[in-house]
């Protein structure tokens, strides 16, 4: 073996690669492919058939119209509105034959001829179009005489207000809209389409890719480590050369069959486009084609041009490869088929992070900066340059730089996929379970509270298919939160509007009075709400945690007694000095956030004053006495208790429910702060066992917020400046006061 990093690299990347692209492999890309050519062309070909359909020309010649409309300004066969394409044989004869009459003698002509009458109602004109018995004309040739029967009525009744006739079609035409956005270059209707569209096509390509081989990845990886090949392969190889040339030859087989499959469609398409021209209907207008054929004449922006395509391309490679290479590196900490699963949802985490921050990010903050953050961090940009670069966001010196800091990321995670992979080969005296802290590990007496994390009620290990359950059982408050909002929401506001409206006539009211109506009780309707779902919240999670706490032998939901052998004051001394700097730093967070993001903090506000919070009493009560109570038992309660046992550990599951904790809040001015208050509490569950310090802290926290941080802060200028002096102090403060209360006995 030779002394380079990454030698055999070549030679794994071969016979991988020969054993990757099998039959199988070969035999599904060209089905596949068959499939996206057949599914291109039949797109097409219906779409064709579809506008030929519609464009049919009429083989109605004669019109008999009885005109009972009594206006007399109808130009029948002058109209401004006969399309002659459509209509190229048709005229109109005006007579005052009945239909019975008219009826006999089209019968024992040609049957081309039809009759239309024109009756005026009540309200509104009425158009029959009557066709006698064996005619050659279809119910669809109808309809179409109709609607231009339609367009020339109309015509007449304008003419006879005293309209001009030359300005009678600009009344009656509809209007096209367009827009463009001025600046160096103005987009086109087509570029600001696409430039919408995009992105989102590339994102999710990327992400379903990542999604079907980045599991693959991880168990090629994975697979060979317990092989007895593997000192055969070390002879060989070193361990960078063999997983590097693992990943690169898994890479390229998945970009080759994307790539493939990505030609077959666009292939497909122009091929079906260009039969549908030829053989069905000379006139078909591709949307698609037409929009793509204006941009590459317009030129406009650089979007779309060969360019960017290829360095889309490129990207859209880069990207998939920094995946591949993320999967290798978490693969790298599975010894055994039955750990990947486990291993795995770690970086399933990761892909969901990248994808929620590249494509829900943007739009929310709907601010620059935040896009320039994401392009620096390689989970969410991954997903975000293919699209920029392919609709000319970002220009070709801006692309290569984040794609340049995008290859530092590739080689930065390709290092510590290697190295993580040589541990595992060469250190294995140590079990993966005794030096990963989210693993499971044996029964300890001193450690009781860690072996309850890894053991479920009736002291059985959990297994690890369990763990991906409690994973979803430790997200699921939130997806309950949220049903609780709804129905309580609607509930309220239907029991409200019922005692308000008792004996009104509710028919005789218009929109515009319900919507002043709604306006006008939302002061009272948001508050009763408010308690609502907090007492619910309350009463459901509170059920919740007392069957947890049954089964695990506790005195009560809260825990009181695990707070006996401690010095309560010492406890609650400090709890109440952190609560005083967390209202600080959520304070001075909101600083930060007013800086960087000063329409979201306008927005937030705005909110504040419709909802009525800190101002009316239930919304005090609910949000100072309430919320401690059940948003404890939701996220410090349910939530970290089945995230410990899906992680294994508890700063994994900590931070799980500080996220959870801070989405609750469904804004991002409260749930920036909400996070990082949500660790300190979550620090304090776990540290004393009990829920009723995090409910005292938050408490003091809420309590502080409505009464003297008001007065104490208002005429303070909250710059930027301030706002970290503010989060650095606050933090300072906190810590200290959790390090003062570690003495946990007497």
């Amino acid at each position: 073996m030779t002394n380079k990093m990454f030698s055999g690299c070549k030679e794994v990347f071969t016979f991988t690669l020969k054993q990757a692209v099998t039959k199988k492999y070969k035999i599904f890309t060209a089905v596949l492919a068959i499939i996206l050519v057949a599914v291109g062309f039949a797109i097409n070909i219906f779409s064709a058939m579809g506008q030929k359909d519609e464009a049919v020309i009429s083989p109605i010649e004669k019109v008999y119209v009885i005109d009972e409309s009594g206006v007399s300004s109808i130009r029948w066969n002058d109209s401004t509105k006969i399309d002659r394409e459509k209509f190229p044989q048709v005229s109109f004869e005006v007579t005052e034959s009945s239909v019975k009459q008219l009826g006999l003698e089209i019968q024992r002509q040609e049957h081309k001829d039809v009759i239309a009458r024109v009756i005026k109602g009540r309200d509104e004109y009425e158009i029959e179009v009557l066709i006698p018995y064996e005619s050659e004309i279809e119910k669809n040739d109808c309809n179409n005489l109709a609607k231009l029967i339609k367009e020339i009525v109309r015509e007449g009744i304008i003419s006879e207000m005293g309209i001009d006739r030359d300005n009678i079609s600009y009344v009656i035409s509809g209007m096209n809209t367009d827009f463009r956005i001025v600046g160096e270059e103005a987009k086109s209707h087509s570029l600001a389409a696409l430039s919408t569209t995009f992105p989102m096509i590339f994102m999710l390509v990327i992400y379903f890719m990542v999604i079907i081989y980045g599991q693959n990845m991880g168990r090629i990886v994975s697979i060979e480590k317990s092989s007895k090949l593997m000192e055969n392969l070390l002879l060989l190889t070193r361990p960078y050369g063999l997983i590097f040339g693992k990943i690169l030859a898994t890479w390229f087989t998945a970009i080759l069959q994307v790539l493939v499959w990505m030609a077959a469609a666009i292939g497909g398409f122009v091929a079906g486009d260009s039969f549908a021209r030829s053989n069905i209907y000379a006139g078909y207008d591709n949307g698609i084609m037409t929009m793509f054929t204006e941009l590459a004449q317009g030129g406009t922006s650089g979007a779309f041009s060969v360019e960017a395509i290829v360095m889309s391309i490129v990207a859209m490679c880069m990207a998939f490869l920094f995946y591949c290479i993320l999967a290798g590196a978490v693969a790298s900490f599975a010894n055994k088929a039955d750990e990947l699963g486990s291993v795995m949802m770690f970086y399933n985490i990761f892909l969901i992070i990248g994808f929620i921050g590249s494509y829900i990010l943007p739009t929310t903050i709907g601010q620059e900066w935040i896009k320039i953050v994401i392009r620096f961090i390689p989970v969410s940009s991954a997903f975000l340059l293919p699209g920029e670069i392919m609709v000319g966001t970002l220009g070709m010196v801006e692309a290569i730089i984040y794609l340049l800091i995008l290859f530092a990321w590739i080689i930065a995670t390709a290092v510590l996929a290697g190295k993580v992979y040589k541990d595992q080969l060469f250190y294995n005296g140590k079990s993966l379970k005794d030096r990963l802290p989210w693993k499971s590990k044996k029964k300890d007496d001193d450690n009781e509270a860690s072996w309850e994390i890894l053991h479920d009620e009736s002291g059985a290990p959990i297994e690890k298919t369990k763990k991906i359950g409690y994973f979803f059982v430790s997200i699921s408050p939130l997806a309950i939160f949220v049903v609780i909002q709804v129905a309580v929401s609607l509930a309220v506001m239907n029991i409200m509007t019922r005692l308000d409206l008792r004996g009104i006539d509710l028919k005789q009211w218009e929109v515009k009075d319900f919507v002043d109506y709604y306006k006008g009780i939302e002061g009272r309707l948001n508050p009763v709400t408010m308690v609502s779902i907090h007492v619910m919240i309350i009463a459901i999670f509170g059920l919740w945690m007392y069957f947890i706490r049954k089964h695990n032998s506790r005195d009560n939901i809260l825990h009181i007694m695990s707070l006996k052998k401690r010095r309560p004051a010492i406890i609650f001394g400090a709890c109440l000095v952190a609560g005083l700097a967390l209202c600080i730093l959520a304070n001075g967070v909101v600083a930060l956030e007013n800086a960087l993001m000063p329409s979201v903090v306008e927005d937030y506000l705005e909110m504040v004053q419709t909802t009525g919070m800190g101002v009316h009493p239930l919304t005090i009560i609910a949000a100072v006495c309430l919320a401690p109570i059940g948003e404890e038992l939701l996220c410090r309660g349910v939530c970290l208790h089945f995230g410990k046992k899906a992680f294994g550990n508890f700063w994994y599951a900590n931070i799980a429910q500080a996220v959870l904790f801070g989405v609750m809040h469904m804004n991002w001015v409260q749930g920036i702060y909400a996070f990082f208050i949500g660790l300190v509490l979550g620090i304090l569950v776990e540290r004393y066992d009990s829920l009723l310090p995090a409910m005292f802290v938050h408490f003091v926290v809420n309590l502080s917020s409505q009464t003297w941080a008001k007065v104490v802060l208002k005429d303070i200028d909250m710059t930027m400046g301030v706002g970290v002096v503010m989060v650095v102090l606050s933090a300072v403060v906190t810590f200290l006061a959790l390090e003062i209360s570690r003495e946990k006995k007497n």
